[in-house]
Order: structure tokens, then sequence, then C-alpha cells
């Protein structure tokens, strides 16, 4: 019978600490969810990054969750180790030590890995951010001359980060931010040559990006005519912030610094352009695309 409450006494110390963390969680995610009805009336719009923003916490979750694994793995496998010893009065060999050793290591080595792998990936997530909510500042200054600016917008399994619609036409924006190297200085050293092509930073070249604007914005052509009912052409842009921006080459893609976006507000290349009422209907589907975020729930945080 002594053996018996020492079995259980062992189980207790090993399962007890876990179903409570558990439960803690469960208590967490059900107070999470209760919420007073919403004062807004209306969905809210995405911001810039807003994406971003989302994986960016999902990050942070993970990361404290391996903190808590490097915190606590040890003190289980010691705790879990000492009851057996002593509760359930199991010889205390070499094997034992170097065993619950080995896994208190291991749990250690495995969680500092993942955490040095989101770290790099969270580094990421935020330049990222930050290029995506620059740029959108920029933009403002094109919303005094009757330009619409659209966040974020969800396409599938992609999204388009900025959509800007006035009497120029539609250009769907895609933005690249780049870091620059550290005790670089001089004018080449932020410079990206684009010659109509690929993109030439001081370091590597790639021409992902102006692919990408380009199928983005053949992709919303294509939304936005089955959305209004006549073919609408979008321009594919893609912005580097914080870059001086050499353009050598011709191309259907524009690239630049979104610093001056004044540019954006002319029609284009002998294009006329979009009239009242085709920029009222867009603007009208774009809204309706984008506002769908319910006010007082977690993604519109």
């Amino acid at each position: 019978m002594a053996h018996l409450f020492s079995l259980l006494a062992v189980v207790a110390v090993m399962v007890v600490p876990l179903l409570l963390i558990v439960a803690i969680a469960m208590v967490f995610s059900k107070i999470r969810k209760q919420k007073k009805r919403s004062p807004f009336t209306q969905d809210f719009l995405r911001e810039p990054g807003h994406s971003l923003r989302l994986q960016i916490e999902a990050i942070d979750e993970k990361f404290y969750g391996y903190i808590v694994l490097i915190m606590g793995g040890p003190m289980y496998f010691y705790a879990a180790h000492i009851s057996q010893s002593y509760l359930a009065e199991r010889e205390e060999t070499t094997f034992r030590v170097v065993f619950s050793s080995l896994l208190a290591i291991s749990i250690v080595v495995y969680a500092a890995m993942k955490i040095v792998k989101i770290a790099k990936e969270r580094q990421s997530k935020r330049l990222g951010l930050e290029g995506e909510i620059a740029v959108g500042q920029m933009l403002e200054p094109l919303l005094r001359e009757g330009g619409w600016v659209f966040h974020d917008f969800q396409a599938g399994k992609f999204n388009i980060d900025h959509i800007l619609v006035n009497q120029a036409g539609v250009f769907a924006i895609e933005t690249k931010t780049r870091s620059k190297a550290n005790g670089e200085r001089g004018t080449q050293a932020v410079k990206v040559v684009f010659d109509g092509k690929q993109l030439n930073f001081p370091s590597h070249s790639e021409s992902q990006s102006i692919d990408q604007a380009r199928r983005q914005a053949k992709w919303l052509s294509q939304w936005l005519e089955g959305a209004v009912g006549q073919k609408i052409s979008v321009q594919p842009v893609v912005t580097i912030p914080g870059w001086f921006v050499e353009r050598t080459g011709r191309s259907d893609v524009i690239v630049t610094n979104p610093k001056k976006p004044e540019f954006l507000a002319k029609p284009m290349n002998g294009q006329p352009g979009l009239n009242p009422q085709q920029v009222t209907q867009i603007v009208f589907q774009l809204d309706r695309h984008c506002r769908d975020f319910v006010p007082g729930t977690e993604n519109a945080s």
C-alpha cells in the first residue's frame, strides 16, 4: 500500500502541473473571447501591414511558449527524478542521473534552437511591417489630391500591400523593404538600380518583386472587371522605402522610392485616366472588400 501511494504521488507531481497549465490556458482563452458589445456599428478597414502584424503576434506567442519550456522543462525532469528516488524509492544510479540530465538538456537545446529561428523570422516580419507602415504614410499626401488608398488587400493566397485609386488610374503597390549594410556610406551603398528587368542592389540582384507586382496588377484588373462590370487597367508599382532608386531601362512596372509619390496623381503614358463615376464604383468595391474586421475581435486590434 505504501508503494501504491508513492507511485500515485509521483504521477501527481508529474501530471498535475501539466493539467494546471492546460486549465489556465483554457480559462485565459475563454476570458479573451468574452466581450461586451462594441460601440462601433461599422467594420474596420485594414491598416498597413495588418497581416504582418498578426503574424508577428503569432510568433510572439511561440516565443513565450519556448521560454516557458526552457525554464520549466529542466525543473520538471528534476522534480520527476527526485520524486521517483524518494517517493517511489527507486535506486539512484548513474544511468538514471545521466538519462534525466540528457532529457533536460535536450529540451533546453531544442527550445533554444526554435527561439533563434523564430527570432530571425520575427526580425524579417518586423522589417516588412515597418516598410508597409512607412509607405502607407508616404501615400497620404495623395489623399489630399482626391485619391483613395486601401491597404493589405486580401486576394486568396496572397495580398496586395496597397491599392491607390485616383483620376490617374488604379495602382497595385508592392512594398519591398530591404535592410542596408552596416558601416557602408555613400550613394552607391544606398542605391538600387532598376534596369527594366531586375532590381540590382549593392549585394544582390532579384527580379521576383517585378514579376510579383505584375501578377498582382493583372489579378486585380480581372477582379475589378468582375466587380465593376468593365475593363479596368491596373498599373503595377514596386516601392522600395529608404533606398535611392535609379532607373536605367524601360518597363511596364514602376519602381520608385515612395517618399515623393505625387507623380502617381497624374495620368501616365497618354492614358485617359478614370472619370469620377469609375472612381466611385472602384472605391465602393474595394472598400467593401477591405472592410472585413469586426470591431472588438482579435483581428481588429
